[in-house]
């Protein structure tokens, strides 16, 4: 993936020498973007794949991070994105970006998950 971030890098150096050179309605302008978007799109692709797998430093931070989450949700209610980060910050967890980037889903998203693990756990307790 690093060779990939520095072919990106020098086809937007090209590019931005060939808009000034040729203006940015010109032919090579275009071909030039359309290798450029097919090199972002393949980076996008790559890192979108990323494995975390069970013994990484990343899993176990997230899982970490996810379950003080859960557990201050339970005490306090969900943080916000400025609460958890202040939280995380002082503890020693990763931040909301981080847990929304790792999850794949946003604060709104990893808010309702939040709720339903807690209300599934709830009721586990009651009916068990």
């Amino acid at each position: 993936m690093e060779n990939l971030l520095g072919k990106i890098k020098k086809y937007r150096k090209l590019l931005y020498k060939n808009i000034d050179i040729y203006g940015i309605n010109s032919r090579e302008v275009r071909e030039i973007s359309l290798i450029l978007d097919n090199l972002i799109n393949k980076y996008l692709k790559e890192e979108n794949n990323l494995d975390y797998s069970i013994n990484s430093k990343t899993r176990k931070d997230y899982l970490n991070s996810y379950y003080n989450l859960l557990k201050v949700s339970k005490d306090f209610g969900f943080p916000t994105v400025q609460e958890w980060n202040h939280y995380a910050k002082n503890y020693g967890y990763l931040s909301a970006k981080s847990i929304e980037y790792i999850s794949k889903k946003n604060w709104k998203k990893l808010k309702e998950k939040v709720e339903i693990e807690l209300e599934y756990n709830y009721l586990k307790k009651f009916f068990s």
